[in-house]
């Protein structure tokens, strides 16, 4: 098979990804008894960086977990930019799209 191009969906453009965010999240702030109802979650954090929201969450519960967010981990650990560079030696037009 060969590729003409490739386009790389970041976050809602092809998919709706807001109900599979809202799950993530709501299993994540179980064991802090923080609940959210969908239609809520969505209006206030859809679109929003994921480490803004956490803040906001955190600080609104009062929540007393430690900071335990790597900015390497947010940046990713490369493997984005290895693929793009593959990509990119073959010619091969992308899109990202976020």
């Amino acid at each position: 098979m060969s590729l003409n191009a490739v386009l790389f969906d970041m976050d809602g453009t092809l998919v709706d990804s807001e109900s599979m965010h809202f799950e993530c999240w709501s299993q994540l702030l179980a064991p802090y008894n923080v609940s959210y109802n969908e239609v809520e979650f969505c209006q206030r954090f859809s679109g929003r960086p994921t480490l803004e929201a956490a803040i906001d969450i955190k600080n609104e519960h009062n929540l007393a977990v430690k900071n335990a967010i790597d900015a390497k981990v947010i940046e990713g650990n490369g493997a984005s930019q290895r693929i793009l560079q593959k990509i990119d030696m073959k010619n091969i037009d992308y899109l990202v799209n976020t």
